[in-house]
């Protein structure tokens, strides 16, 4: 037989080729356009949450400043008041102390207020002299209010030197102190003090003094009049800030030492933002305190490491040296970022688009030249399998799951924010507020004991105080478990209360999605109740038994290597409340608290190693996938008599090998992995079950010596140029179906 000759002629393909340039011009230039109209949606839309969000911060703190600057204002106008009064005369001895009850009792921003005299200022008789009026609230009855009298002198000599908050205002003037913890009152004192002289006593001749006492030179000033601000207002304020689950607000002094942080110990241990900067170790923070301390306005972004980042913003208080800040936390104002991931693949899909046409672009295929075919194939290959890699660095990336709903507690002032809200909802509603239990636990072991069973391992602890907890029972509840051992292992009296620790083995039952195997992401969480689980005991984390509670530190695991997940990789830790209800009152008579009900979780988030999966599955269809383009480049038609051809039933043997392979594969996958729906790694051998029958069909239509211009170019050219494409796109289009 002579040469069989193919049906294809230079004109026709030049043709098609010219119209397949143009064609990627027109496309190329849809696609460029459409990434640039998604890039400028992505960066509005992320750059609007964040304007939103920090425009509302701003609105709140500027508000508290005037709202907290006027009622400082108006204290200092009550001390200045007092001051004048004394110094004019105008206010006997015998009427201060009514004075004193009189201006408290009318004046609700006092927490209380007072007067301390020097040596000998009141009068010749009396060395010391220093009453103090002090608001007493009824914790029965917050509406109800008394007035108490205590005398500090009483308690210690207030004249001493190091007594910052008698001396300074006395010999430097009219000033707000730094807070300290009041002897005498047992509370956090703010305080604003004026010096006073009385007329009386500095008009009295020295010549006239008949004692010892008389004979000593006549202080001057007399002694200083203050009030304190109430510490229970200046909360209620910080508690009504919009600022979302997480955000809270604090002040710090003239020194850069905390007036009020959600936080109490900050307050009581004089630490100063300073502290915190050094602590932290985030030069962020040490510019702000700078900024705040030189009594600036402004909004800064503070990246803490390992740590969430946050924006902060201050500004200062104008009657006082005191500046105001908010936090607003990042992780919550890109909470909900479903619209921003799903504008990101859209923007990967243009960009590979984009490349893809300016690639035929640049290299417009040659009838005559086989070789820049070729090159344009593969241009072409690593761009969509680089779109898939992009797509896929997007999930790893992804800070937040999809159930997100949850009010993450990754620090002491988020905490004391929830539980203040919870405590006032209480009260609002005329309900008894809730009982708080610190409890911790610290993870030992941890392991995927089946497809939605996990099996941990540790000890979970809890503190009871003498008068807060009398008459609960000891112990916690875990809903989810299936058999657990929970076994007393210690238990400790400390000044106050017990400290009772168990250790804990059990196996907890938890939905997990699968359907992005193998970039899937896990929340494994330990759901605990109190013992007493219908009365109103809320648990709560005990923060102070962590040394780092940053959630990407790994709170509450067992230390490296000796915390063994294999297969995964740890991310974050951290506690959570989650609001539940029940339509049940679990046969308990009377009242119970089953409604939105605040209850504890500690989560391990995880991702899965996606190493050790490409190597273990995901390389298999790789390597099927080359196998196939390998069978695929033997089709062709025999043009010589003595020529060696493809044997038609070798391919189809082959593709039924290949078959074979994959569908045990999947078998073997579904195996370890029982659950519903389509995994991810699923829609690759869909996509290999349908290149295994095209390119058994192309051997078929070969074998028969088909006259199709797309088999006889070239003979068998084109199928073989577009196995990679083709592969590659339908897997593209895949992933951003998937990750979508």
């Amino acid at each position: 037989m002579g040469e069989e000759k193919t049906p294809q002629t230079l004109a026709k393909s030049t043709h098609k080729t010219q119209w397949l340039v143009r064609a990627a011009a027109v496309l190329g230039a849809v696609s460029v356009l459409g990434t640039l109209i998604t890039a400028v949606s992505y960066i509005s839309e992320r750059n609007r949450k964040i304007e939103t969000a920090t425009e509302g911060a701003i609105a709140e703190t500027h508000r508290a400043v005037e709202e907290v600057n006027s009622e400082l204002e108006n204290l200092e106008g009550v001390v200045d008041g007092l001051a004048e009064d004394l110094n004019s005369g105008e206010v006997s001895k015998e009427d201060l102390d009514d004075l004193l009850e009189t201006r408290l009792r009318n004046d609700q921003n006092l927490s209380s207020v007072g007067v301390a005299y020097a040596p000998y200022g009141y009068n010749a008789e009396t060395r010391l002299y220093a009453p103090v009026y002090k608001r007493i609230v009824n914790p029965e009855n917050p509406d109800e209010t008394t007035i108490e009298r205590f005398n500090v002198e009483d308690t210690y000599d207030y004249t001493e030197p190091d007594i910052e908050w008698f001396n300074q205002p006395l010999n430097e003037g009219a000033q707000w102190s730094e807070p300290y913890l009041g002897r005498v009152l047992n509370q956090l004192l703010a305080e604003y003090s004026v010096p006073f002289t009385t007329p009386e006593e500095a008009e009295a001749p020295e010549e006239e003094a008949e004692t010892p006492e008389e004979e000593a030179e006549t202080p001057d000033p007399n002694g200083i009049v203050y009030a304190n601000y109430d510490f229970d207002r200046l909360a209620t304020l910080m508690e009504s800030l919009d600022l979302g689950k997480t955000g809270y607000g604090f002040v710090i002094s003239k020194t850069g030492k905390f007036v009020y942080h959600p936080v109490e110990t900050f307050v009581k241990e004089r630490q100063s933002i300073s502290d915190l900067a050094e602590q932290w170790k985030a030069p962020e923070f040490k510019e702000l305190a700078e900024a705040m301390l030189a009594g600036e306005q402004g909004i800064m972004q503070i990246n803490r490491g390992s740590r969430s980042s946050a924006w902060i913003v201050y500004e200062p208080i104008p009657s006082t040296d005191w500046s105001f800040a908010v936090v607003l936390f990042e992780d919550e104002v890109f909470q909900n970022t479903t619209g921003l991931e799903r504008k990101l693949v859209w923007l990967t899909l243009f960009v590979v688009a984009s490349l893809v046409c300016g690639a035929v672009l640049v290299v417009p295929p040659r009838d005559d030249r086989i070789d820049r075919l070729w090159g344009l194939v593969i241009l072409i290959s690593v761009v969509l399998a680089g779109g898939i890699g992009g797509i896929w660095g997007l999930e790893m990336s992804k800070t937040s799951l999809e159930d997100d709903t949850g009010i993450k507690l990754a620090n002491p002032a988020r905490l004391q924010k929830f539980l203040a809200e919870q405590t006032q909802q209480a009260k609002a509603a005329g309900e008894t507020p809730p009982v708080f239990v610190p409890t911790g636990i610290f993870l030992q072991s941890l392991e995927f004991s089946g497809a939605n069973d996990i099996f941990f391992t540790g000890y979970v602890w809890q503190r009871y105080l003498d008068g807060v907890h009398d008459g609960l029972s000891r112990g916690f509840v875990l809903p989810e478990a299936i058999s657990p051992s929970i076994t007393e292992s210690y238990r400790q009296e400390f000044d106050g209360g017990e400290l009772i620790g168990w250790y804990v083995e059990a196996k907890l039952r938890q939905p997990f999605d699968y359907s992005k195997y193998p970039f899937d992401r896990k929340d494994a969480w330990i759901w605990m109740w109190h013992e007493d689980f219908t009365s109103n005991v809320v648990l709560t984390p005990d923060f102070a038994s962590y040394d780092i509670l940053s959630p990407s530190t790994l709170p509450g695991l067992e230390e490296g290597e000796n915390f063994v997940l294999p297969g995964w990789v740890l991310e974050k830790t951290f506690f959570q409340y989650k609001l539940n209800s029940y339509n049940t009152k679990f046969g308990f008579q009377g009242e119970t608290q089953l409604k939105n009900f605040p209850e504890l979780y500690f989560d391990v988030v995880m991702r899965r190693d996606f190493l050790t999966v490409f190597i273990s599955k995901m390389m298999r269809t790789i390597v099927v996938s080359v196998l196939l383009f390998g069978v695929q480049t033997t089709i062709r038609f025999k043009l010589e008599e003595d020529e060696l051809g493809f044997s038609a039933s070798g391919v189809i043997s082959a593709s039924g090998a290949f078959t074979f392979i994959l569908i045990l594969d999947q078998i073997n996958l579904r195996s370890s992995l029982p659950t519903g729906g389509i995994l991810y790694i699923e829609y690759f051998y869909f996509v290999l079950y349908v290149m295994i029958l095209l390119v058994a069909i192309d051997g078929l239509l070969v074998a028969k010596r088909s006259n199709a211009f797309l088999l006889r170019y070239r003979n068998n050219l084109i199928p073989k140029l577009l196995y990679w494409p083709v592969l590659l796109t339908w897997q593209l289009l895949v992933t951003a179906m998937v990750f979508y």
